[in-house]
């Protein structure tokens, strides 16, 4: 019984396994994303002490910064993991 079970659930396991790892690729380019955007005031400070850029140039470039943070930010809070993840962790039992 277990086996014929096995068979049947094989399609629907693979499909989840893909599933989750698309959902952890989505989350590190998302990690990836929000690291390259806090790295970028310290380059945007550098701009503006060497006189490159001006202030008004520095407020948008910041302003614009702190939008894709607070975006990305937003993306990550409401993403959920598939629901293989969050129903494969009571289901297995050990029967």
């Amino acid at each position: 019984m277990f086996l014929l079970d096995d068979i049947l659930l094989a399609p629907i396991k693979g499909l989840a396994v893909i599933c989750q790892k698309v959902h952890e690729a989505a989350q590190g380019d998302l990690e990836k994303q929000e690291k390259d955007i806090l790295a970028a005031p310290a380059e945007l400070h550098q701009l503006l002490d060497a006189g490159r850029i001006g202030d008004d140039d520095f407020n948008v470039r910041e302003g614009a910064l702190l939008d894709r943070l607070e975006t990305c930010q937003e993306v990550r809070s409401t993403s959920r993991p598939p629901a293989s993840e969050e129903a494969g962790q009571g289901s297995d039992n050990g029967m």
